[in-house]
């Protein structure tokens, strides 16, 4: 579990530190976490099981799309690198 753990958080430093969080995303968040807690509040471990599942989800797919991006700009900017080296010949 704790290789899990640490490879989730590598996974959360690179796509979530370099997101600017203003007071829309923030509140987001907030909905999304107090949504969990009013399940969770409720003891029926049924739905928590489903809003927990629906949240990772969520984030799974929220950091694939964040990570496609990067991996984007990556290659775009090897991209342009690669043309600047060799003249504007590739």
């Amino acid at each position: 579990m704790h290789t899990l753990w640490t490879a989730a958080e590598r996974y959360t430093l690179l796509v979530f530190d370099p997101t600017v969080i203003d007071q829309a995303e923030r509140q987001r968040r907030y909905d999304r976490h107090a949504e969990l807690l009013r399940v969770a509040v409720q003891r029926d471990g049924a739905a928590l099981e489903e809003a927990l599942l629906a949240h990772l989800r969520f984030n799974e797919a929220e950091i694939q799309a964040r990570i496609e991006r990067l991996e984007t700009r990556t290659h775009s900017a090897a991209d342009e690198t690669d043309t600047r080296y060799s003249g504007g010949v590739t």
